[in-house]
């Protein structure tokens, strides 16, 4: 038997409070003023500058192609389906 769950229903389901920031490895692939650019699972996609933490070793201003740690808010992390 295979389950289908969300990652809300697993944290209701096991009685956890959902976490407040998600953290994923991505590929800095450039930046505008007001996101990043970042290429997560080999999908390219722009998180804003506003959603991603302190701690995240991935930001901006770094060298193309560079990867790391991007840490980011559950909310967005949820609007890109990748939480």
């Amino acid at each position: 038997m295979r389950w289908s769950l969300s990652c809300e229903e697993v944290f209701e389901l096991m009685g956890w409070n959902e976490p407040e920031a998600f953290e994923v490895e991505a590929t800095y692939l450039g930046e505008s003023s007001k996101a990043i650019r970042v290429r997560i699972d080999n999908d390219d996609m722009w998180i804003p500058k506003s959603q991603i933490l302190d701690d995240s070793e991935i930001y901006g201003g770094h060298p193309q192609g560079e990867t790391g740690s991007l840490i980011m808010s559950v909310w967005i992390a949820k609007q890109k389906g990748i939480f």
